[in-house]
């Protein structure tokens, strides 16, 4: 879950933001607040990613593109595609996070913060070898104490809340937090959205009854990380009960779109199709209460598969005017 914002203060910002995504989805090739988005990095380059840079989300990392790896087994594309064979050369890259935990009150423990970095780089060390892209390509979550000689990305403050049934955000974990919450949680500071029907939080429409929020939002297929993240380690063979059958599962957390956000954040070439489909993830229509979905949406955006089509938005899709 990404953390919930008030809607009525963005609506400015949102108003410009559709218009990017517009752009975008006509001309294919506009870059969101990141220098070079559509350039391919070069082995030891870096670039911060801080902000909002073509998703409602606000990323916070470090992107370093690391050497170049071989597959050491054949890689089988998450949805559809062409086995890439063992041996292929790949690139790969580093997506560090600067983490900094606090308790339920915002005060910060030496004990605590050590116990959750600890905690959460475990969880990434685990997920790492998995998150791939469409031809095998690697992205590596780390903390940024792991790799000092690189500039740190902006802190991200985190608290842990102790109520066994509290809702975990992109800022504040239940104490009892597991691999799947941490790796959601964790790509909503990469910048990838929500995915899931919201089924919790509401607002009183103009009829003044009750509706569910975000009802704007592009659903993704159940076994997305970012529409439910246990169903999703249940089929990777991340979940306790594959690894004690040793049932090995998917070979990738991430789907083609998903990872194209995350290596080439900015980018509205590449990333057309997400960022069309992924801008009003946060908007409740005006029936339920909210501001009213995006206009001229892509119809692809209402195919829960959406997240495995990357760029050539043109020739994906065709828009249709949504009036919800």
């Amino acid at each position: 879950m990404h953390k919930p914002q008030d809607n009525s203060g963005l609506f400015g910002h949102r108003k410009l933001f559709s218009a990017a995504v517009l752009l975008s989805t006509l001309l294919s090739s506009i870059s969101y607040a990141v220098e070079n988005a559509c350039a391919p990095m070069e082995f030891g380059e870096f670039k911060k990613v801080e902000g909002y840079v073509g998703t409602p989300v606000l990323a916070h990392y470090l992107l370093y593109r690391a050497s170049d790896i071989r597959l050491e087994k054949d890689y089988n594309p998450p949805h559809e595609g062409t086995i890439v064979p063992k041996g292929t050369l790949t690139e790969s890259y580093e997506a560090l996070v600067n983490l900094r935990f606090l308790d339920s009150n915002g005060n910060f423990s030496e004990a605590l913060a050590t116990k959750y970095q600890a905690l959460a780089q475990n969880c990434y060390d685990q997920v790492s070898p998995k998150l791939r892209g469409p031809h095998g390509e690697l992205i590596k979550i780390a903390l940024a104490q792991t790799r000092p000689e690189l500039p740190a990305a902006q802190e991200t403050r985190i608290k842990i809340n102790k109520h066994w049934l509290f809702r975990s955000n992109s800022h504040e974990w239940k104490n009892h937090a597991g691999c799947p919450l941490i790796i959601h949680e964790t790509l909503h500071l990469l910048g990838l959205v929500d995915e899931y029907l919201e089924t919790q939080m509401e607002l009183t429409g103009p009829d003044h009854r009750k509706h569910l929020m975000y009802d704007c939002r592009s659903i993704g297929p159940r076994k997305s990380v970012m529409n439910s993240q246990n169903t999703a380690f249940l089929g990777l063979g991340l979940s306790w009960f594959a690894r004690a059958f040793r049932f090995d599962g998917r070979d990738s957390v991430l789907a083609p779109a998903q990872f194209s956000a995350i290596v080439t954040p900015g980018c509205g070439d590449t990333n057309a199709i997400y960022y069309a489909c992924g801008q009003d993830a946060y908007q409740t229509s005006k029936a339920s209460g909210g501001h009213g979905c995006a206009q001229d949406k892509p119809a692809i955006c209402s195919d829960r598969n959406w997240i495995y089509k990357v760029a050539n938005l043109a020739a994906n899709t065709t828009a249709t005017t949504i009036e919800r």
